[in-house]
């Protein structure tokens, strides 16, 4: 998925766009897995009701928490080859799965996301990388980056207005079509306008981070990581259980008898999925290495 091109483009500018990542089968199980979730009788009768986040009481769901609870095909996706293939240019190492929501603009009413960093729970020294893998076109409301911003570090939201302020004239549109993965440094300063397209903009996201990111630079501890760090080889394990071609249409055999026509993995919702849950809050020190956190710790405001 990356060239030695693309790993400086990352390196020196923040961000990267490419495009026709996600097979056209797998890019609509995803769609119609997460049309099920954003049905209201379903999200509002689940065990984890307080993953569904709102930017506001009166608004449509705009983020989905813990992916990997809610169905396995997102845990398949996170170890899709194309984002293997573009960790191991980026880390040379092995990389653990640490974050996972699905960012949902609705139609015509899609929230604002003012300019800032993914800072939540985030890594001080070294670089971490989130990948968007796009469900729908983005152009009514694309994400916009601040080239370079990244290298600044950690920010204060008064820090980043005054980044804002003398190199928001810099900042680039990057719009996505479906099946596009953007990757992005999580310091990089971005932000998003109000989506008024008559189609909802869906975002599936994954931060990944090496054992040695994890190990002194995270607030996480050894039973966190060791429960984390079997995800993406589970992943790699349900993509390799359907076929060598995970995603072609299932044959009969491989058909749920509980959802007709989906391959057998994908579990309806409702289903015990809880082992794949690893909460973000179960940290053993969030001042990890005395640097100012992140300013709101708070994770009901979507964003991104």
């Amino acid at each position: 998925m990356l060239t030695s091109d693309d790993v400086r483009t990352l390196r020196d500018v923040g961000y990267l766009r490419k495009r026709s990542i996600i097979d056209p089968h797998e890019l609509k199980l995803l769609r119609d897995v997460c049309d099920l979730l954003l049905e209201e009788p379903l999200n509002s009768r689940s065990a984890f009701a307080q993953d569904f986040k709102r930017p506001a009481l009166d608004q449509p769901i705009g983020r989905i928490e813990y992916l990997f609870e809610k169905d396995p095909i997102f845990l398949a996706l996170a170890a899709h080859p194309a984002i293997l293939n573009a960790l191991h240019r980026l880390y040379e190492a092995e990389a653990v799965v640490t974050w996972e929501d699905l960012m949902i603009k609705a139609a015509r009413v899609g929230f604002l996301v003012y300019h800032h960093q993914d800072s939540l729970f985030q890594c001080r020294r070294s670089s971490v990388y989130r990948f968007g893998i796009y469900l729908d076109r983005s152009h009514a409301a694309p994400v916009r980056f601040i080239p370079g911003s990244h290298r600044l570090g950690a920010l204060s939201a008064a820090q980043i207005a005054e980044v804002v302020a003398a190199s928001g004239h810099e900042e680039q549109a990057v719009a996505a079509e479906p099946g596009d993965i953007v990757v992005h440094d999580t310091m990089l300063i971005h932000s998003s306008e109000i989506h008024r397209d008559a189609v909802a903009r869906r975002v599936i996201y994954f931060e990944y981070r090496t054992l040695q990111q994890l190990r002194s630079d995270s607030p996480w501890g050894s039973d966190w990581i060791a429960r984390r760090r079997k995800l993406v080889p589970l992943g790699v394990s349900l993509r390799a259980a359907i076929s060598t071609h995970p995603f072609e249409p299932p044959s009969p055999s491989q058909v749920s008898s509980t959802v007709a026509g989906w391959p057998a993995f994908v579990r309806p919702i409702g289903l015990d999925c809880s082992t794949y849950r690893v909460e973000h809050n179960e940290t053993e020190n969030l001042a990890w290495h005395g640097l100012p956190l992140p300013e709101n710790l708070s994770e009901s405001q979507p964003a991104s």
